[in-house]
């Protein structure tokens, strides 16, 4: 085996270790009863309404990275966009040891459309970083509203220009090409993080949660810079270690705020599993720009 095949494998072991160090960590910190009565109980209204808020946030997600395409030269349609992304949902969630999402567009894009690859790459990186600042801002934004004290409170929303600043003065040194677009996908970053927020509230109001709401968004915020770090296998773990460690500051019930993740986890899965049709029927990513349905749909009004 080659070293790429040893790194692989190492990297994939440890990611193994720390999700059942995460899942040891939370498991000891909960009743395991008490938190399935929650999951099992939890009002399928809002359930629905919080699967089809993800979907939407998700296709804004898909929105934004198609503009960093545009500006390297990939020509995609917004619905040729949002297939080739929705594959790439699939690979991150259910592929974890293998190829990433990521890498797998960056393979396609210069397979079908000869993309340059190093661009392509370095427009991924920027997309995740402009995601990242998008998470940053509603995390001050709700900082400033917990229920917690502590110094400099009322200043916290100062944080917002100087984090936009730094964004933006790392483009210009490094990849200026990218500036002109930099307002449109911020509020896209931001947006997305809103309904994320909203999900979560759905699911908080599905479980009859008690205490402050703003706590909850404020510390999934945090817990969403865990997630994003590729330390376990899907992110599973990172979110709930944060809420258990979280719960001895904040007021909010950590078995809520375990179930409310297990649950996100779930229709994270749900929704990015439709992405194995794509898996299937590559060829169906490249057709025009409406899905059949609603193709079939426009024609019956023609």
């Amino acid at each position: 085996m080659n070293r790429q095949g040893l790194k692989n494998i190492a990297q994939n072991l440890l990611k193994v270790i720390v999700t059942l160090a995460a899942i040891y960590i939370v498991v000891n910190k909960i009743d395991l009863q008490e938190l399935w009565n929650h999951i099992s109980q939890i009002n399928l209204f809002w359930l629905l309404l919080a699967v089809v808020v993800f979907a939407v946030a998700k296709m804004f997600e898909a929105l934004r990275i198609n503009n960093y395409y545009r500006t390297i030269g990939i020509e995609l349609t917004e619905w040729q966009n949002i297939r080739l992304y929705w594959l790439g949902l699939f690979y991150n969630l259910f592929l974890p040891g293998g190829i990433s999402g990521d890498g797998y567009k960056v393979y396609w894009l210069n397979r079908k459309q000869q993309a340059n690859v190093k661009r392509t790459i370095w427009a991924t990186l920027i997309n995740r970083l402009n995601g990242f600042l998008g998470i940053l801002i509603l995390l001050v934004i709700t900082a400033g509203m917990i229920t917690l004290d502590y110094p400099l409170k009322p200043y916290v929303y100062a944080l917002i220009p100087v984090l936009y600043l730094l964004f933006y003065l790392g483009l210009k040194l490094f990849f200026s090409h990218f500036i002109p677009i930099l307002p449109k996908t911020t509020l896209q970053s931001v947006l997305i993080q809103v309904f994320q927020v909203l999900c979560i509230q759905l699911l908080l109001l599905g479980l009859d949660a008690e205490g402050s709401y703003i706590n909850y968004w404020f510390i999934f915020l945090a817990s969403s810079i865990a997630f994003v770090i590729p330390v376990t296998l899907g992110g599973f773990g990172s979110r709930e270690v944060v809420f258990v460690f979280a719960a001895d500051y904040l007021q909010i019930d950590v078995t809520t705020a375990i179930a409310m993740s297990l649950i996100l986890y779930f229709i994270r899965a749900l929704v990015s599993f439709a992405g194995v049709y794509y898996l299937m029927k590559p060829g169906r990513i490249l057709k025009g720009e409406w899905p059949r349905f609603l193709e079939k749909i426009r024609s019956g009004v023609k």
